[in-house]
């Protein structure tokens, strides 16, 4: 499991605050850089998350880390990533579902 790991995945707390004009805005504090496994799901994956109302489109696998939660956010390959659902398996991994964006460049 550890050598599949070769995503770079920055970690980030992101914090939301009154712009003064009815609207956001977000800054992010970062938490720490870890390796991680980022896998796109295929068509019929992503069918069945949204069936069950989970608007996913990754799986990101990381070593369990209690900084990691539902309030962050994830940036890898040129991607941000916001957490829908994070689950630990029993062997010490995360096991992250995401939908991510394409960042601006």
């Amino acid at each position: 499991m550890i050598g599949s790991m070769k995503d770079r995945i920055r970690v980030d707390s992101e914090i939301k605050t009154d712009n003064g004009r009815g609207g956001w805005t977000y800054t992010y504090t970062t938490l720490g850089t870890w390796w991680g496994k980022i896998t796109e799901l295929s068509a019929r994956n992503i069918i069945q998350y949204r069936q069950a109302d989970m608007n996913v489109d990754t799986e990101i696998v990381m070593r369990a880390n209690t900084k990691i939660s539902r309030d962050c956010v994830l940036f890898a390959r040129g991607n941000k990533y916001n957490i829908e659902e994070v689950t630990e398996k029993t062997n010490g991994f995360y096991v992250i579902m995401a939908v991510g964006e394409k960042i601006a460049e």
